[in-house]
Order: structure tokens, then C-alpha cells, then sequence
């Protein structure tokens, strides 16, 4: 089987994988997978995670019929792999140690790949490929609007409108919250507009707080989603929340290194949480994608096949700041 395994910094080789599949397993042909902005920050040295095989987000057919899962049945895998042995104690029981294929497990660039049967979904038929691809983010939305308790009705403010973001905010439009979306790129807000994200600010044109005052009748927030790879500073999560609301700081925690000003949370007594992951929601978010609750359309910057990915390697570091999201065909 092959592989393409990030090495170095700007250093991307072809590997040969030797893998025999058990009989918890299932092996799939990788049709299509998802090139994302994590995978271009590994590349660029951020991270520390070398050597590994990059994507989180791929879809396939089966290749062995399992009895589980028919041969040639088209498949999203899910990223998450749960190690229990290292579970954590909560006290709702064990929460546990939750690896990311791509970033902590070998990922899924690759034209084979033997994964666990509990990490295979079925995709319902009438769910496009392309949009199969995005079922992560949608799982990682679903998991921080619940975390933050977001109720109908609710402003949430959301500070990025990357992918993520971008898809948190529709999908607070779905469960009847009011989400105010905000980034620096034009670009971006406009394509949040054309999927009904009715309240946009641009971080360049206009004062922030103020037209967040504007909206909210001189409220606030209710609750505030911080996208990780935001360039906006975390301090509009704070200053954007009302008194004694909740903010999420969503993202890969071996990626983002920012800080906040502790004395703004204690002195409006915010209540602040972390997402790292959407395990558990992956089966909802596809559901969420097969009742078209959400839309992916102008996510993509990029299609390539399997062959040109060292090509994308010198697009990435040439022009670092042009592609956030490449769909790869295998």
C-alpha cells in the first residue's frame, strides 16, 4: 500500500505500508481524502509530530467484505481512535484518551488503508463525496455548540470564519441561534452570507464590539466560539461575551500557542472551555450532511490527484496563504 509521510519540515516522501488486516478491521480504497490547513502547518514545521503520515478526513469503498460491511460499500472513516486504557477519570466515569488520525496516529494519505470496524461509517447514498469530507468539522461544531449549551435563541459570536467556523455558524442557524460571524477576509464572510449567516463583521472595516452591541441590543453574546486558526487575537472572545457567559476555544492544542488576559475573565466571570476533538457526534454530523442542514459548497480550493501531491508541496510553500482546504482523488 501506499503512503505519502510528511518527514521533515517541507519535506513530503512516498512510503510503502506493510499492514495485514484483523479480523476488527476493515480495509478500504481511499477514493477521495481532504488536504487541510492542519496538515499545511505540519508541513511547515509546526507541531512536532514527524515522521507521520498526514489527513484526518477521507472517504473510500470496501476492499474485503467484512460482516459488517459489503464489498465496494462507499465509507467515511472516522478519525477518532480511542485508546480506554489511558481513559481519564470524570466524574461522569472515564473519558477516554482521544488520538487524531493524521496528527497523533498515522493519517490517511494513502491508497489503502486497514482501519479499525468501529472507525468505518456507511454514507448515506444520497451524502455527495466531496461533503463526506467535511463530516469532522461538522462532528467538532456539534460537540462545541453542546459543550457551551447553546440554547434557541441564543447570540453566538463566532471568531473565525475558516471551515470551522464557518460550519459552527450554520450550524447554530439550525438549532434556531442567532450567530454573528467574525473574521478579517471578505472572501470569507461573503461565502458565510450565501449560506445564510445573516450577521458577518469584518474585523478591518468596522468596530467589532460596538456592532456586536449594535446586534445584541446592548447584550453581548450569550456564548463565544474562538475557531483556533483564527488570526483575530482571543481577546474578541472576551470582550465579545456578555457577564458571566461561556466561551469555547476550539482547535488542535499542539498547534495554537495564544494567550489571554486572565484578569478580563475573572472580572466578567466567563466560564471558559476547550473542544479538541467531535468524538461521538460523527455519526449526527452525517445525518446533519444527508438532511442538508449543511453546506459545503466553496469550501474547496483545490482538487488534485494522488500523483501530484508533491506539486502541492511547492504550491503550499510558495504560496502558504492560498489554500486552506485541497480535495485529493485517488
Amino acid at each position: 500500500m501506499k503512503a505519502w509521510q510528511i518527514v521533515s519540515k517541507h519535506r513530503l516522501e512516498p512510503v510503502e505500508v506493510n499492514q495485514q488486516r484483523s479480523d476488527n478491521e476493515v480495509k478500504i480504497k481511499i477514493t477521495k481524502s481532504a488536504f487541510s490547513s492542519t496538515d499545511k502547518a505540519i508541513i511547515e514545521g509546526r507541531g512536532e509530530v514527524y515522521p507521520i503520515i498526514p489527513v484526518r478526513a477521507a472517504i473510500g469503498l470496501v476492499s474485503e467484505a467484512t460482516g459488517a460491511f459489503r464489498l465496494g460499500e462507499r465509507v467515511v472513516i472516522d478519525p477518532y481512535v480511542c485508546d480506554f486504557g489511558d481513559a481519564r477519570p470524570d466524574t461522569e466515569g472515564l473519558v477516554p484518551n482521544v488520538k487524531i488520525m493524521g496528527v497523533d496516529v498515522p493519517g490517511l494519505l494513502r491508497d489503502f488503508a486497514i482501519v479499525p470496524r468501529d472507525n468505518v461509517c456507511s454514507l448515506p447514498e444520497n451524502v455527495k463525496d466531496s461533503d463526506a469530507l467535511f463530516t469532522e468539522y461538522i462532528a467538532l461544531g456539534l460537540k462545541t455548540l453542546s459543550v457551551l449549551g447553546v440554547k434557541k435563541g441564543d447570540y453566538l459570536a463566532v471568531i473565525g470564519a475558516n471551515t470551522l467556523g464557518n460550519i459552527i455558524a450554520q450550524l447554530a442557524v439550525y438549532y434556531q441561534a442567532i450567530p454573528i460571524l467574525v473574521d478579517s477576509s471578505p472572501t470569507k464572510l461573503k461565502l458565510a452570507e450565501k449560506y445564510g449567516i445573516y450577521y458577518t463583521i469584518n474585523s478591518e472595516q468596522c468596530d467589532v464590539e460596538r456592532r456586536v452591541l449594535e446586534i445584541t441590543s446592548g447584550r453581548r453574546a450569550d456564548r463565544t466560539v474562538y475557531e483556533g486558526k483564527s488570526i483575530l487575537p482571543p481577546s474578541y472572545a472576551v470582550s465579545l461575551t456578555k457577564d458571566c457567559g461561556r466561551v469555547a476555544f476550539v482547535g488542535y492544542s499542539r498547534f495554537l500557542e495564544k494567550e489571554l488576559r486572565l484578569s478580563n475573565i475573572l472580572k466578567k466571570q466567563l466560564t471558559i472551555v476547550g473542544v479538541e476533538n467531535g468524538f461521538g457526534d460523527i455519526k449526527s454530523a452525517l445525518n446533519m450532511l444527508a438532511t442538508k442542514a449543511i453546506q459545503t459548497d466553496g469550501l474547496v480550493d483545490k482538487e488534485i490527484t494522488f500523483d501530484e501531491i508533491p506539486k502541492l508541496l511547492t504550491e503550499i510553500s510558495e504560496w502558504p496563504l492560498t489554500f486552506s482546504k485541497i480535495i485529493i482523488n485517488s
